[in-house]
């Protein structure tokens, strides 16, 4: 089974373009616990070989805590428009809505294309990204 898992790791890599590495886990702070007003439940903590913390929660991704950054899976378009994508950039307000239409039209009017990354503000929303 090991040898499984790590072949199709790498054919993950190899498809995505990415790096899959093993991380340690603090066992002390991978139990369910939730937050003050029990929207959010942490379910994993880990840490990576940079020394970096990545947390996994259950809950409302615009109310997290403690955190710089969320990730954004929206359409090439920028176009919010369902789903997690869409709460996020109606919480995010008006201005973020805007800057996408910018950087869809600094695009040339053209979508991003897919697997390809952009960096916004956060708009209304907490973060430091």
């Amino acid at each position: 089974m090991r040898a499984n898992s790590y072949k199709l790791a790498k054919s993950i890599e190899r498809e995505t373009n990415t790096l899959i590495r093993d991380v340690a886990a603090d066992k002390t702070d991978s139990t369910l616990k939730t937050d003050d007003n029990d929207t959010n439940s942490t379910l994993t903590v880990v840490a990576n070989s940079r020394d970096q913390t990545i947390v996994v929660e259950k809950g409302d991704i615009t109310k997290a805590k403690h955190v710089e950054a969320i990730v954004n899976a929206a359409n090439g378009t920028l176009y919010h428009a369902g789903g997690v994508d869409k709460v996020i950039a109606d919480a995010a307000g008006l201005a973020f809505d805007e800057e996408c239409k910018r950087l869809i039209a600094k695009n040339g009017g053209l979508p991003i294309p897919t697997g390809k990354a952009v960096k916004t503000t956060a708009g209304n929303l907490p973060f430091k990204c």
